[in-house]
């Protein structure tokens, strides 16, 4: 399994205009994580639609960091998606995708 947001969790929702998007690393095995990624850089983005980045285009984020505050969230009710990015060799790859609904 490829690194993957956990807050918020897939399905969940936000409060506010601000929030901070944390993922793993990392592997998740019976809670345990394994086989950390080696990556270059980090980057979330936000969209109204999957793989959109209309609310939050995201910028590089160094490798330690697994945290990042999108600052431009809608705050009507509506569903948003956010997209994990890593880069690896020069190269931008997505790892996972998860909706969510920002209030």
């Amino acid at each position: 399994m490829p690194p993957v947001i956990h807050t918020p969790p897939d399905g969940g929702s936000t409060s506010g205009s601000t929030y901070t998007f944390k993922w793993y690393n990392a592997h998740i095995l019976g809670g345990v994580p394994h086989s950390a990624y080696t990556v270059q850089y980090w980057k979330v983005t936000v969209g109204s639609q999957q793989g959109g980045s209309n609310y939050y285009p995201g910028t590089a984020i160094a490798p330690g960091t697994l945290q990042d505050t999108a600052v431009t969230l809608p705050r009507n009710g509506q569903p948003c998606w956010a997209r994990l990015w890593y880069q690896k060799n020069g190269y931008w790859y997505w790892s996972c995708d998860i909706s969510f609904t920002s209030n």
